[in-house]
Parts: C-alpha cells; sequence; structure tokens
C-alpha cells in the first residue's frame, strides 16, 4: 500500500508505544532502516525530527522527509 509521508508519520504516532520498522535515509545519504516505538511526549524535536525509541534508552532522530517505508502492526507500506 502507498502512503504520504505525512500519514506515514501520523501512522508512527498513533502506534501509542507500539513497535514498528521505518527506513529512510540518513543525513550522509545512507539507506537505514531500524525497529523502534514513539512515545506521544517525546514524538518531534525542536528541529521537526521523530524521535524514535529504539531499544533500551536510545534515542534516534528520523527526518520524517526521507521515510521510504513503514510497516506498523504487519502491514508493509510504501511511503513517497
Amino acid at each position: 500500500m502507498r502512503i504520504s509521508k505525512s500519514t506515514a508519520v501520523d501512522l508512527m504516532k498513533a502506534s501509542s508505544g507500539k513497535f514498528f520498522t521505518v527506513t529512510f535515509n540518513k543525513n550522509d545519504g545512507a539507506t537505514r532502516t531500524m525497529n523502534g516505538s514513539v512515545r506521544a511526549k517525546q514524538f518531534m524535536s525542536s528541529q521537526g525530527y521523530v524521535l524514535v525509541k529504539e531499544g533500551g534508552k536510545n534515542f534516534r532522530s528520523v527526518n520524517p522527509r526521507t521515510i521510504s517505508a513503514l510497516k506498523i502492526a504487519g502491514t508493509y507500506y510504501q511511503v513517497g
């Protein structure tokens, strides 16, 4: 299924702490796939990045403009 980038961000926020898989491009141009979750309180940084909790206490920033794929609750989405 194909969705927009804003819909992908909405799905991530609505996941309410459940894990998902997101594929995006890093600042250096490399593609990264990671599993993580988000919290409603700490969803976005002041720069507009989505804060994803990767495991333990590690948070990673995901640029929502570079998301290319998202898998939530067993459903795979192409983003773009």
